[in-house]
């Protein structure tokens, strides 16, 4: 959330002039004249516990049953398999940086990315019986960067034409534990956990840049936020 805070010369009779219009003009006019620095964005940054960032965002892969029907794409595995939503947690940050060029051009870049899939059901079958197991995994090596201008919309500043892109995919690490008596299923699962990790991987190539989006999105508004932007009469 970003805070204009309006200068004393701007009182409540003269703001009640001001059109959408007015106020974005005056707004852009005045970041044009007052552009973001390095070190504002840079502060932020270091001010800014970016793991626990990201973990607050609670993304998940979603559940998938493709696999599950009997007219599955025949990229599905030999045998059928679904699995629950896969919360991703445990997330960090190992390395980020941001820069800001000819004023209004920000961007950030993060590596070393690292997360956990929470224990989650899954169920696979070959045969007439369904057997359902436990899976987790470990999501690391990722790394992501976006740019963009620094523009006013509808009276708040934010970044437009944003462009975020994966740099280095992840290394996934998938782990299981099947229920009951299915440990038979165990030839049949290794495949089924290639393609697991495979989408695991293509997810969060596809998460990440949207996650570091939303950080730098933030990043920006606590860098406004420090540096108090007024809005003159």
């Amino acid at each position: 959330m970003l805070f204009l805070v309006a200068s004393a010369r701007l009182t409540a009779e003269s703001f009640g002039a001001f059109t959408p219009e007015l106020l974005n003009a005056a707004l852009q006019k005045h970041l044009d004249e007052n552009p973001i620095t390095f070190d504002q964005l840079n502060g932020a940054l270091e001010t800014t516990d970016c793991d626990q960032w990201v973990n607050d965002q609670h993304k998940a892969i979603p559940a998938n049953d493709t696999c599950w029907h009997y007219n599955r794409p025949k990229s599905c595995p030999r045998g059928y398999i679904k699995y629950k939503e896969m919360k991703l947690v445990k997330a960090s940050i190992g390395a980020a940086q941001v820069n800001v060029a000819d004023g209004n051009q920000v961007s950030l870049v993060v590596g070393d990315v690292k997360m956990e899939v929470k224990k989650t059901k899954f169920t696979v079958q070959n045969g007439l019986f369904p057997c359902d197991g436990h899976i987790t995994a470990v999501i690391s090596g990722a790394a992501a960067a976006v740019q963009g201008a620094l523009s006013v919309l509808d009276g708040i500043p934010t970044i437009g034409e944003m462009v975020a892109v994966p740099l280095k995919a992840a290394v996934v690490s998938v782990e299981h534990a099947l229920d009951g008596l299915c440990g038979v299923l165990e030839q049949l699962l290794q495949g089924i956990l290639a393609m697991l990790a495979q989408d695991l991987e293509n997810l969060i190539g596809n998460i990440l840049p949207n996650l570091v989006q939303g950080l730098l999105q933030n990043l920006v508004g606590i860098a406004l936020g420090a540096r108090r932007l007024e809005l003159e009469a």
